[in-house]
């Protein structure tokens, strides 16, 4: 079930990057957010009990999935996980816990 849909700009390798969020939640509480770069889903990110969870998408193409290897970092990561909690604890009222 979709429950939020958000844009994040980051300064990331010297340039801004502009990212798509899509916030889904599961029955077991799990909140996932899929990374959407250029209208393709490159990443998901899930959240539950304080511990995030980060994956390539498995199903993109070869070309894609070797820019995306190439493109996600630790620091990436970190920034992601960083906006991504900042905006919801900011601008809504659905806060990470």
């Amino acid at each position: 079930m979709l429950f939020n849909t958000f844009n994040i700009e980051l300064q990331y390798r010297g340039t801004l990057c502009e990212l798509d969020i899509r916030e889904a939640y599961t029955s077991d509480g799990t909140r996932n957010f899929e990374i959407i770069q250029g209208g393709i889903c490159i990443l998901l990110m899930m959240f539950k009990n304080g511990l995030w969870s980060v994956y390539i998408v498995d199903d993109l193409h070869p070309v894609a999935k070797q820019d995306t290897e190439m493109f996600v970092t630790d620091e990436l990561i970190e920034l992601l996980t960083q906006a991504i909690k900042t905006y919801l604890d900011c601008l809504t009222g659905n806060k990470l816990s």
